[in-house]
């Protein structure tokens, strides 16, 4: 989940690319309301050995990507947003009551009201806390939370934006985290995505996964 401008839609198709060079089956179905930069987006991804008929969303996710340190606080006060208040995300302000997604709903139109993480599942997010430092609530029950410095490692590699670059370094944080997929078939995915600015994308992929910290819970 992160915002327009950070590419999680785009981060969603390479996944899909990954797991086909994997020799696996994947989609990905991004769900948001008007198109624009700092809208909030959600993406939807399933990935399998055997294809995959089911098209719906879903309710309760095995991993959790949050692209945007706004999304950690308030997911980490209840397994959703607890707190009704306004956030100041970029040149935008966003109302957020009772969870992100609700939220999503209001403003985007998106039709989600609920999601949450499996028993067991995987958090990752863009924070520059330790993974030991990110206390779940709401009975949420991960077996791994990983945190990586995505905007730090932005700024590095792609300079200072108004609206930090994030998806490539969220990509090497989901493999190093997950191993669902192989670090080589991202890597390939990427090349394929972005054939004339590869070298800049590989070098934030790898950077994010070298700096990802992963807590076994």
């Amino acid at each position: 989940m992160g915002l327009g401008g950070q590419g999680p839609t785009i981060a969603g198709e390479v996944l899909v690319q990954a797991a086909i060079f994997d020799g696996k089956y994947a989609q990905s179905r991004p769900c948001y309301g008007p198109e624009r930069r700092s809208g909030i987006v959600a993406v939807f991804y399933r990935l399998g050995e055997v294809p995959i008929r089911r098209k719906s969303l879903f309710r309760e996710a095995d991993c959790i990507i949050l692209m945007h340190e706004y999304f950690l606080e308030e997911f980490t006060s209840s397994g959703l947003i607890s707190s009704a208040k306004e956030l100041e995300v970029g040149p935008v302000l966003l109302r957020v009551d009772d969870s992100v997604f609700r939220g999503m709903a209001f403003f985007g139109g998106t039709g989600i009201s609920d999601l949450t993480l499996k028993k067991g599942g995987i958090v990752i997010a863009n924070s520059n806390l330790t993974p030991g430092e990110i206390k779940l609530k709401g009975g949420l029950q991960a077996s791994k939370i990983a945190t990586v410095d995505a905007n730090e490692i932005s700024m590095e590699v792609y300079g200072r934006r108004a609206i930090p670059i994030i998806n490539t370094i969220m990509l090497g944080a989901f493999v190093k985290a997950s191993n669902w997929l192989s670090l080589n078939s991202i890597l390939e995915a990427v090349k394929l995505r972005w054939p004339e600015a590869a070298e800049t994308n590989i070098k934030a992929v790898l950077k994010g996964y070298e700096d990802t910290k992963v807590l076994e819970v």
